[in-house]
């Protein structure tokens, strides 16, 4: 296993390769709904890589949840479940990241194709990518920590002993004879009791 250190750089490079291009995709569809208006922008601005971009985020993505879910399952069942949660430091990271990409992405986009920079600006691209960008960086935030607290939870269910209701402790067999004797003859246990 990786240092938490390259692990939690690995975590933030998958998730914000899988975040950018699912900001990048509701940026397009809020900012052109007219899907025959956005396919043509798209051909302009050098999106032919598309289907490749949309693959390898997938993957990507889950490729770190499973490997978040992995470790938290892990320090679980040692019973050394991390108790900070992990939005304090994945969020602003994740969508610091994601932004820097996005305007990476998108004037490098427009310069290989040729197209004006100006465009992003005019189209409303530029505020909707930057808006979907922090939106998805905060809700895949979110997810992981559920996912991380899930996955933790297991850790714990399946490595520790599988706990059965505690047994009924009997009394001892002199006070419930004790107890049965007042109840079935309460005369006779008076007059034990007295007689001692």
């Amino acid at each position: 296993m990786p240092t938490p250190r390259v692990a939690g750089k690995l975590l933030l490079a998958g998730m914000a390769l899988g975040g950018v291009v699912a900001g990048h995709a509701v940026a397009y569809l809020a900012a052109i709904p007219s899907p025959a208006a956005r396919h043509h922008v798209l051909a302009e601005t050098g999106h032919g890589y598309w289907r490749v971009a949309v693959v390898a985020a997938l993957g990507a993505s889950l490729f770190s949840a499973g490997f978040l879910a992995l470790c938290h399952a892990r320090a679980g069942a040692r019973g050394r479940a991390r108790r900070a949660d992990i939005s304090r430091w994945l969020a602003p990271r994740l969508a610091a990241v994601q932004l820097l990409l996005f305007l990476a992405a998108e004037a490098t986009e427009r310069v290989v194709a040729g197209a004006p920079l100006a465009h992003l600006l005019h189209e409303g691209l530029l505020a909707w990518g930057l808006l979907a960008q922090l939106v998805v960086a905060l809700l895949l935030t979110l997810l992981l920590g559920w996912l991380a607290r899930a996955a933790a939870l297991v850790g714990r269910l399946l490595a520790g002993p599988l706990r059965f209701a505690r047994p009924v402790r009997r009394l001892p067999r002199s006070v419930v004879d004790e107890a049965v004797a007042r109840v079935m003859f309460p005369s006779s246990v008076t007059a034990r009791g007295s007689s001692s």
